[in-house]
């Protein structure tokens, strides 16, 4: 398969997996759309055989309501993509964001954050 067609269908894979997740948390009753992500930028590097390659990806993991972002490289051979990226937002939420110092406020906060654009203020290391 040429290099060009695979890249392309790796980055179809990429894209699916980013659009499910965030469609899932636009969907969720708790977070309501303030959480999602998005690639930032994508390197294709070709196996030195000419048999394919791996498409790997800087994925953005966001939160609209504090503006705090935390950037991930991923790749596409992960087996499980949709995974991988459900997996590392979870991280981002628990564990980066600061989400759960304080649950109630979290419970009740009724904002729909779906059409809210995100403003970067911070980038969590």
């Amino acid at each position: 398969m040429p290099s060009n067609r695979q890249r392309k269908l790796e980055q179809r894979k990429v894209n699916r997996a980013i659009h499910r997740l965030n469609r899932n948390l636009l969907n969720d009753e708790l977070w309501r759309g303030r959480f999602e992500c998005h690639q930032r930028d994508a390197d294709w590097q070709s196996f030195t055989d000419g048999s394919g390659g791996v498409l790997e990806c800087l994925i953005e993991y966001r939160d609209k309501k504090t503006g705090r972002c935390w950037l991930s490289w991923s790749q596409d051979l992960a087996i499980y993509l949709f995974n991988e990226h459900y997996l590392k937002m979870n991280k981002f939420i628990i564990y980066k964001s600061g989400v759960y110092d304080d649950i109630e406020s979290v419970k009740n906060d009724k904002t729909d954050w779906s059409r809210v654009k995100f403003e970067a203020k911070e980038t969590i290391e």
